[in-house]
């Protein structure tokens, strides 16, 4: 009786690990896939000369014409991001219907530039990252 608990066990450990190596492998074979199930996330690389003071993450919709709007859903990082340093940001954002996520960034310098960091989404959910440098910004996109 005990040696067959023991095969049991044995065979639950060994289909378990198989399944977690399994796993492991979709994932670094296809990390983006994950991104649809996790809450919207930004990386932001401030590889710029200048601190970044303020950032703000918000939900842009179609409004009544027809023309793009903010709602008031809006969520801001708490602490500045230093030239040079990156950040990870979950922004706390709602959605009804479908739209898209916007950026804010105040540098140090006092100039502001706006963002689409997420062109469509219905569920905020996935991962942008977005790399700002004197020369412009590069929008790498994976929202769901």
């Amino acid at each position: 009786m005990k040696k067959k608990v023991l095969i049991v066990i044995g065979c639950f450990i060994a289909i378990l690990a198989l399944t977690i190596a399994g796993a492991r492998s979709v994932y670094n074979d296809h990390p983006d896939f994950f991104n649809m199930f996790k809450s919207f996330t930004v990386r932001i690389d401030n590889q710029s000369d200048f601190d970044f003071v303020a950032i703000e993450a918000g939900i842009l919709q179609s409004g009544n014409n027809g023309d793009i709007v903010e709602t008031g859903s809006k969520d801001t990082l708490a602490n500045p991001l230093a030239s040079g340093d990156k950040v990870t940001f979950k922004p706390k954002l709602s959605i009804q219907g479908e739209g898209g996520i916007y950026l804010k960034v105040t540098d140090s310098s006092g100039r502001t530039e706006t963002y689409g960091i997420c062109s469509y989404t219905e569920s905020l959910s996935g991962q942008t990252d977005v790399t700002v440098s004197n020369d412009g910004v590069k929008i790498d996109q994976n929202c769901y």
